[in-house]
């Protein structure tokens, strides 16, 4: 048995790189692939004659396009891609309930909710009056402690932590009511809120230690930025107890928002405002959500409520219903 150069024409020379090609040329496995899955071609191309040159040129072409480095090489990219994809999900969930229920001697205030806030997502809570929104607000932030579930907030487990501890990790919130410090100026409302950043030491605080004051002098700064972000620096003098009911709630976001929130709780922001009151908070809401800062937000205006990416609506505690804000509205009005 004899070997004949012209067993290995052209176009066999033609095939060993489609190979390459085909299965990658970058790893060891890469022509091997290749040649599995072309085994079987040149048969098919022989069959051409004179025209399949000019068909494995085209060819060639598409797969280098398509495929530069083969399937191989798209393989190591699709895992690269979905693994990718994965940790960008597990790394953008910001808070994750599971199960969360609240029981009330006989009655389930709240019953196996499941919910999600990635970073920056404005996420609303809708649903009828005793529907277990705020109740869900009270055990996100500490103030209730779950019947059973589990609350996972930026990876720490947060079910059984108090109040303090959620806002030290980064939950900012305001109520219905905004429970202000009625007889302290607005300034002086914020100041008292910004107990967390910078914190003073008793001793600190006790000595006045030129740190304590360094940290005083820098708590006042900032409040001074929050209400200009707020636009309430033209009141900043008054007293809270002053204000017009919408901007005593909109100084209740400033106050939230001196904790420097990663998610920033809203209880029913414009409810009882005027439309002008109205406004003036929907301009603070678009910058807050600039900012990049999570919200999740329990209103009843439901207009207001199609600034969500995604809505969960509740009734008697359980949800019924999740997804786009048009959808979730939809299913409320029916309720």
């Amino acid at each position: 048995m004899t070997l004949s150069p012209d067993s290995y024409g052209f176009l066999a020379s033609i095939f060993l790189v489609m190979y390459m090609l085909v299965g990658g040329h970058k790893s060891f496995a890469g022509p091997i692939i290749g040649a599995g899955l072309l085994y079987s071609i040149p048969e098919i191309f022989r069959r051409l004659g004179t025209a399949a040159p000019l068909v494995l040129g085209v060819v060639m072409l598409i797969v280098v396009y398509l495929m530069p480095e083969g399937l191989a090489g798209l393989y190591d990219q699709l895992k690269g891609q979905l693994l990718k994809s994965r940790e960008e999900r597990v790394a953008k969930m910001l808070l994750e309930t599971k199960g969360l229920s609240k029981a009330f001697g006989g009655l389930r205030a709240v019953a196996n909710l499941d919910m999600q806030v990635a970073e920056g997502q404005i996420v609303g809570l809708i649903g009828p009056n005793g529907a277990g929104k705020s109740t869900v607000f009270n055990l996100i932030t500490g103030v209730l402690r779950p019947t059973s579930g589990q609350i996972v907030f930026d990876g720490t487990d947060i079910t059984t932590k108090k109040a303090h501890a959620t806002a030290k990790l980064g939950i900012g919130r305001t109520f219905q009511s905004a429970y202000l410090f009625p007889d302290f100026t607005v300034l002086e409302n914020l100041v008292a809120a910004s107990f967390l950043h910078p914190r003073c030491g008793f001793w600190e605080a006790t000595l006045r230690t030129p740190g304590y004051k360094r940290k005083e002098a820098g708590k006042l700064e900032r409040a001074k930025e929050i209400l200009k972000f707020v636009g309430l620096e033209p009141m900043k003098d008054e007293l809270a107890k002053n204000l017009p009911h919408g901007y005593q709630k909109v100084l209740g976001v400033a106050r939230a928002l001196a904790v420097k929130p990663k998610l920033l709780l809203l209880d029913e922001l414009v409810a009882g405002m005027t439309s002008e009151e109205i406004a003036f908070s929907l301009d603070v809401f678009t910058k807050i959500r600039e900012q990049g800062v999570a919200i999740l937000l329990i209103e009843h205006n439901l207009e207001f409520m199609t600034l969500c990416d995604r809505v969960f609506v509740l009734n008697f505690g359980h949800k019924i219903a999740e997804g786009t804000p048009s959808r979730g509205t939809r299913r409320c009005r029916c309720l």
